[in-house]
Order: structure tokens, then C-alpha cells, then sequence
């Protein structure tokens, strides 16, 4: 039973039918630890973890040195310097933070079940991922 520390009726006896909120709340109010998961709790095999992980470890290291040369290259080298390669250098900053801050995240979100990056994250992948998708449109 849910603690109804902070639930009171009117008599001031713990009510939950008739009830007012008197400003305290009890630690085991929120706790939904006892509540049951409405679906099927995803257990990932060992052997699909391993090879999901070499996989998008792999994917991030040749993101990372692909698109780090691709810069590299095109600021050393004077005749790069026009319209068509600072295009180009744009995909590869709109890749690169593609790679920061959206495959790592999907890497997770596939190994566990549901989100548990915490709220915070939450707010701040949407926004990343968002902006990571316009930044590559150049608009």
C-alpha cells in the first residue's frame, strides 16, 4: 500500500477517497517500483550485445577519422578554400556531431529497455538530434 503521508481528509485522518493536500510529501509517495511493466521486459543475448557494440563502436571510429581528415584536409590545403569544399566541410561538421550525439544514444537505447538516460538527456537528445538534422541541410 502507497504510503498517504501529506494526504489528509478533512478530520486530519489519512483518507484516500476524500482527501486534501497539506504540503508534505512522503519519500515513498512517487515510488512506482511496485507498479507492473505494461509490456514485455526486453533481455538483449550476450552474443547480439557484443556484435552490436563492435558494430557501432566501428561505425563511430571511421565517422570520427573520415570526417576529421575530410576537415583536415580541406583547411591545409589553400586551393580547397571556395564555396563547393566549405559545403563540404559543413557535411562533415553536421556528421561529426551526428556521431556525437546521436549514435552512441541509439546504441543504448537499443541495448536497454526504455530510456534511461533520464529526463534531462531526453530534453537535450531531441534538441541535439534536431539540430544535427537541419545542420546539414545548410538551412
Amino acid at each position: 500500500m502507497m504510503s498517504l503521508s501529506g494526504l489528509t481528509n478533512v478530520t486530519g485522518e489519512a483518507d484516500p477517497t476524500n482527501c486534501t493536500y497539506n504540503g508534505s510529501v512522503g519519500t515513498d509517495m512517487f515510488d512506482v517500483s511496485r507498479l507492473l511493466y505494461p509490456g514485455v521486459i526486453k533481455a538483449v543475448p550476450t552474443p547480439e550485445m557484443v556484435f552490436k557494440i563492435v558494430f557501432y563502436v566501428a561505425v563511430i571510429v571511421v565517422a570520427l577519422g573520415g570526417n576529421l581528415l575530410v576537415i583536415y584536409v580541406v583547411w591545409r590545403n589553400k586551393r580547397l578554400h571556395n564555396t563547393t569544399y566549405f559545403y563540404i566541410v559543413n557535411l562533415a561538421v553536421s556528421d561529426l556531431m551526428v556521431t556525437f550525439f546521436c549514435t552512441w544514444v541509439h546504441l543504448v537505447n537499443d541495448l536497454t529497455e526504455g530510456w534511461v538516460l533520464g529526463v534531462f538527456f531526453c530534453k537535450v537528445n531531441s534538441f541535439s538530434q534536431g539540430s544535427c538534422s537541419w545542420s546539414w541541410r545548410g538551412e
